[in-house]
Order: structure tokens, then sequence, then C-alpha cells
């Protein structure tokens, strides 16, 4: 049993008492009390769960009383024939309430005449002994999960995601999903930047190890299409917000919400069926799963009609993250091959620059007039991560092609590849690269955020940010509280991803330059050419030692303390080795290692040492070692 204490209105388990929830929901605590408990909510979400937890039961019971009291006749005139209404009303109504029937025998064991007779210690004994059982029922009926209507699930499930969007910079909700038919199987990965629009997915065989037979990738191209012919978003496959956009399009439909238990806990199951006939193509029964605490969507299946058969498709979910974008690799990653992107059938006519007429360029015209397009993208930042890529047609021309989130982006780029020689914009919007269009394909494989090293600590502990917290409070020119250092801590972990990820745009910007422009001899280049590349590089070096710096600046005395060493002198140059693409690919890796290490220094589910002061060594390292990349690389450019 909680112990109380009076004195600050808390348990002695650090949350508040349900006494004091309950005066402070009805307004009846004083105002100084009252501030006290707002900012104790603020702050702790277990009470405040509670608290929503107990305003529901209420406005439940409300709910349930005023229906009951307007569904209730006016009582009869005549009292002689009252009773006799009331046994007929008992019989149609047929089987009676459990309370009832206990209410009933307690009349039975205890007339009035014999309560009468007993003594007064002993009623009032029983008394609070049929209390307590009430109370104890009471407890129980209102922690189970209320069965709600399709309407009332619905809303709940997308009022829990928007809270949770709400609660991180920048989300990117990460999904990944097994898909069933029959014996087909597959994985669908899926990240959605809610912030930019941007989204990206990869498919793969339904098991780990070798491949199965059952293992079928294109399972989920298939999907895809059944989701656009019902009006559903094939980026939100498993979402309340497609549900609820193909249950609307529904004429007519039966709906039932049921429960049932898991391991995991209580579920709510939401099954739809259309009313109508249902043409083939169309979904004609769908059901949605939802955790019962956190209103989740777990699962899903459809059936489809086809020809002379049911198609049913089944979707669980197996992974769920919203993670911070400045956490993320995988939109700063080259686009997807064309091959495997939409593209709409008929695309928005004078998007392109015609290219010269005969004669023919050569290969060296070509090369000349790729830097002429990658020196224009870069002089408007769009080589750091923006949907677009350079490709030659046939060697007889460059094109420009990729997405964009705006007209006026789109105009602006065009514009400014309009009369390069030989080059050829193919630029859209994303809204109208997904309009309806021909059967899709998956983009190429895109990987997964990072998984954590073999080096590994306790669940859901971060060792290095405990040890951050002592250090800030240890410096604290006046005494913090932790909320405090809390604040403090989360402003400097939302500032070493941003940075660390800015560091990442220009080290994959260098990557597809060495990639694209290596040293072999038959992809010579003008010298006009070759001075804008070098700008084009210089700029992403520089622009890679100002984040490292910055870097240094955000986390470098915090390291040092933590790892109890010194920082390392700055590097000096040493003698380039291997080959500028070998070089460039060095830097990559540096890069890359830094905003994984700092990204896994501030998540309580990753850890990159045992120890805080490993951690602190290993981020030292790694910023040493980018400098030590960059300036290799900055050494051959002054060759």
């Amino acid at each position: 049993m909680t112990c109380w204490d009076e004195n600050d209105g808390h348990s002695a388990e650090g949350h508040l008492p349900e006494g004091r929830l309950l005066l402070y929901l009805d307004g009846e605590l004083p105002p100084k009390e009252a501030a006290l408990v707002q900012e104790h909510l603020t702050a702790c979400w277990s009470c405040r769960m509670n608290a929503d937890r107990v305003q529901e039961a209420v406005f439940a019971f409300v709910k349930y009383r005023d229906e009951a009291l307007r569904s209730l006749a006016a009582p009869p005139s005549d009292e002689k024939r009252f009773g006799r209404r009331l046994e007929d009303l008992r019989e149609r109504l047929g089987n009676r309430s459990w309370l009832a029937h206990l209410y009933d025998s307690g009349r039975r064991i205890f007339p009035a005449a014999r309560l009468a007779a007993l003594p007064r210690p002993l009623v009032w004994a029983m008394a609070c002994l049929v209390a307590s059982f009430v109370a104890v029922a009471l407890h129980t009926w209102s922690d189970r999960v209320p069965v709600v209507t399709a309407s009332e699930l619905l809303q709940k499930a997308s009022e829990a995601q928007a809270r949770e969007l709400r609660a991180t910079a920048q989300p990117v909700v990460y999904q990944k999903l097994r898909i069933r038919r029959g014996a087909r199987g597959a994985t669908w990965e899926l990240w959605r930047d809610t912030t930019n629009s941007r989204f990206r997915q990869s498919a793969g065989k339904a098991t780990e190890g070798p491949v199965r037979q059952s293992d079928d990738p294109t399972l989920a191209s298939e999907l895809m299409e059944v989701l656009r012919a019902n009006r559903m978003n094939p980026q939100q496959p498993l979402s309340v917000a497609a549900f609820q956009t193909w249950r609307q399009s529904l004429a007519a439909k039966r709906e039932e919400v049921s429960r049932s238990q898991t391991e995991a806990g209580e579920t709510l199951t939401l099954r739809v069926s259309a009313a109508t006939a249902i043409a083939v193509g169309q979904i004609t029964e769908a059901s949605l799963v939802v955790g019962g605490r956190d209103w989740r969507p777990q699962a899903q299946s459809l059936k489809v009609r086809g020809e002379n058969e049911i198609r049913e498709y089944e979707l669980s979910e197996t992974a769920y993250e919203v993670i911070p974008l400045a956490a993320l690799t995988v939109f700063t990653e080259p686009a997807p091959a064309p091959t495997a992107t939409r593209i709409p059938a008929a695309p928005p006519p004078a998007t392109e620059t015609p290219p010269l007429a005969n004669p023919l360029p050569t290969r060296a015209e070509l090369q000349n007039a790729e830097v002429a397009a990658l020196y224009a993208l870069h002089q408007l930042k769009a080589d750091l991560g923006e949907q677009i890529e350079i490709a030659r047609e046939s060697n007889e021309r460059i094109v420009v092609r990729g997405q964009v989130e705006t007209p006026e982006r789109k105009r602006e780029l065009i514009s400014a590849l309009k009369g390069i020689p030989f080059v050829a914009a193919r630029i859209q919007t994303f809204d109208e690269a997904t309009a309806p269009a021909a059967p899709a394909q998956l983009p190429a494989t895109i990987a997964p955020p990072p998984e954590a090293n073999g080096d590994s600590a306790p669940a859901n502990v971060n060792l290095f940010e405990r040890r951050l917290v002592r250090y800030f409070a240890e410096r604290a020119a006046a005494p913090e509280d932790a909320a405090a250092i809390n604040r403090r801590i989360a402003q400097l972990a939302n500032s070493a991803f941003a940075e660390s990820s800015a560091a990442l745009a220009n080290g994959w910007a260098l990557r597809r330059l060495a990639e694209r422009f290596d040293d072999s001899p038959d992809e010579q280049i003008s010298g006009a050419a070759a001075a804008r590349l070098r700008e084009v590089i210089g700029n992403h070096l520089a622009e890679i030692n100002t984040r490292s710096r910055n870097l240094r600046t955000l986390l470098e005395p915090a390291l040092v303390s933590i790892a109890r060493t010194q920082s390392g002198a700055a590097p000096s140059p040493q003698p380039a080795e291997g080959t500028r693409k070998a070089r460039v690919m060095q830097l990559f890796k540096a890069v890359e290692q830094v905003q994984r290490l700092s990204y896994r220094l501030f998540n309580s589910g990753q850890t990159i040492a045992a120890s805080p002061e490993e951690a602190a060594r290993r981020m030292l390292q790694a910023l040493a070692q980018l400098d030590d990349a960059r300036l290799a690389l900055e050494q051959d450019g002054h060759k």
C-alpha cells in the first residue's frame, strides 16, 4: 500500500497520491498547492497519464448517467401498479445483473428485522467489508481498457500519435513491418520525414538467414497497388490515417470493436466490412489492431476481392520509433536509382531544356557540361541531400533529374541549369511525382539507422548522459535543478546532432564527386572545369572543418573532463598516400563515425562503450581522425 506524505503532497514513490490528484482535478486545492501539482504533472508522464485516466473514467460515468436518466420514463401515478410494472419490465429485460442478485441475496440473509437486532459495531464492520469489496471491484473495472466506438478508437489513436510527434524535434517515423499473403512473406522498412515530406523505404525477405522459397520482396509493391486502389496512402500502410481514409470511402459499412488479451497486454481490434457490393480490386473487409494503453497501431489485415478469390494481406509491426531527423543519415544518402522510383506517365511540360542538335558532343564536352551542371547545383546547395542526381543519357547529353519540395525550388533549379550546353533538366515536385501513374516499384534498399556495436551497457541506461549530469552540476555557477540540467543536455544533444549531420551531408557530396570524377586518363576535363571542381571540393572541406570546430566547441570541454585526458593538439598534415578517391573515402568514414558516435552518446537505447570515460575517449579520437583525414585531403588539393 502506498505511503502518504502530506507535507509535499507526493507518495513515497515520488508520484501524486490519488486523493491529492482528485482534489486538483475538482479544483478544490488552494492556489499554491494547485501550482505545485501542475508543475509536477508537467514533468511526470506517469502522473499525467493517471490524471487522464481518472478524467476519462469520470467523463464515462457522467455520460452513462445522463444517457440512463434520459431513457427513464416518468414515474407511474398509480403506486399500486408500480410493483407489477417493475416485474413486467424485469421479464422483458431478461437476466438480471450480478448486482441485483447480490442485493437479493443480502436481503434474504440479512432482513431488516435481523439487522436491527445485531450489535451496532458488527453492522458497521459488515458495512465496511461490503464497501471495501465494492471499491476493489470498481478499481478493477476502471483499470480495464473500455471498449469504445470505432470513431473514438480512431480519434484516440490519432491523438496519441500526434502527441508523440510533437514531443520530438523534426520527427522521422521509422517502421519495420512484416507482410504476409498466404505462404508468401516479406519485410518492409519505411522512414517518413514528417517535417520535410520526404520518404524512404526498402523491402527484403521475411526471415533471417538463408533465402526461403516463401520470401517474396515484391509483395510490398503488390500491397502498395492495393493501397492506392483503395485511397490509402502507401507511405503509411499501417496507420490510423490510411485506415480512416478507406473507412470514410465506404457508402455503407458494418463495424465492430472487440477487446483481446495478448502477452504484450490488452489490444483493441476494429473490424470494418463493406455492406454493399464491392468491385474487383477493392477491400471488402479490414481490421486494425491498436494497443490498449498507447493506442498505437500494431497490426492490420486487408481482404481484397479478386476475380475468383478473396486475397488477404496481413501486416504486423516488428519495430517502431520516432527519431529526430538530425540523428539519421538515411535522407543524406544518394537518391535511389531512377529505374527504381515511380515516374509519372505524363510529366508536366516545359521542364526540360532541349539539348543542342548535331553534331554529337565529344566525351570531353559531356564531362565539362556535367561539371557545369554540378557547379550550378552546388551554388544553390542542391548537392547536400536533396533528391537530385546527374546522369548521362546515351552519351548525347547530361540529364539532371529528381524531386524537390516546392514549385519555387523547381523553377530555381531549372533556371540555374538553363543555357548550359548538352544539359537537360527533368525535375518534379513531390506532388507531381506522387500523382496517379503506372505501377510503382520500390526504391533501392536503404540502410536502416545504425546499430549499436558489441559493447553494451544495461538496457535504456545511458551512462555517459548520467556522467554529463554530474559534469554540469559540478560546474554550475549557482545550484541548478534536474530539469534545468536536462534542458542543457537536450540542447547540447540537438546541437551535436545538427552539426554532425551537416558534416555528413558534405561528406556524402565529396564521396559522390570522388566516385564520379576519378583520376582515369580518359576522364580529362578543361582547365575551367577543373577549377570549378576544386572550388566545390574546397567548399565542402571548409564546411566540414567548420562543423568539426563547432563540435569541438560544444563537446570537447565535457569530453576532456569525463575522459580525464588532455585534448589532442591540432593534427599536422601527413603525407598523402593512395588515390584521391581512397582519401575521400577515408574522410567520409571519419565523418560518418563522428555522426554515429554523436548520436549514440545521447541515445538511451545505444551505447558506444562500457564506461563514460571510454565513450568520451572514443569521441575525442573520432574528432581527431576526422581532422587528420580532412587535412590529408586538403594537402592533396594544394599540390
